[in-house]
């Protein structure tokens, strides 16, 4: 009797591959975020509204533009808000542009909890270390090419974005903005991936 191969291509190998590592990725990262008592999306939350101060200063977001920026879309951006303005890290008031909605904005507690993780994100660079950078720009690059909806630039957060890929639609008054993961990758000026 043979024994039954372990992947059936390398497209299932790499779906495989992929899902593992994710998930020892989340790991190191819920670890790396615990002793600031933050959760993945809270995080992520932070790195948006701080990324949108960068790239169009006194233009906050409402919780429904975090939320299309946001690595997990399906969070429940309302109370991850809440529990964030709960620790005084951001701030809810009416937008001044329409007062029947509601923005967000980082406060100085959030600004000065970023400050310190961003001083200790080579920690959690680490974790890919073993690559050299043109491996990492290799396999980020190919991964880029995974999911365009996920990963285009109507998805990612400022922080991931340059000037000339903010339409007025994005960061207009109008719309207060279109996070993601955007994706999460910590520092200060890195691309988003919430790593």
């Amino acid at each position: 009797m043979h024994a039954l191969p372990r992947y059936t291509g390398p497209h299932h190998r790499l779906r495989a591959t992929l899902l593992r590592t994710a998930s020892w990725m989340k790991e190191e990262f819920d670890t790396f975020l615990a002793p600031h008592g933050l959760t993945q999306p809270q995080f992520n939350v932070l790195r948006i509204l701080r990324g949108q101060e960068r790239l169009a200063p006194g233009v906050p977001l409402s919780t429904k533009c975090i939320r299309e920026r946001m690595l997990d879309r399906g969070s429940d951006t309302s109370r991850l808000v809440a529990r964030l303005e709960g620790r005084g890290l951001v701030a809810k008031h009416p937008s001044d542009a329409d007062r029947r909605r509601v923005v967000v904005e980082l406060t100085e507690a959030g600004h000065a909890l970023l400050s310190v993780i961003d001083a200790q994100v080579a920690g959690l660079d680490a974790v890919t270390q073993a690559l050299s950078d043109e491996d990492a720009t290799r396999i980020a690059n190919l991964l880029d090419q995974l999911g365009p909806d996920q990963l285009g630039p109507e998805q990612l957060g400022p922080e991931q974005l340059g000037p000339e890929q903010l339409g007025p639609e994005q960061i207009g008054p109008e719309q207060i903005g279109p996070e993601q993961p955007g994706r999460v990758q910590p520092g200060p000026e890195q691309p988003g991936r919430e790593r």
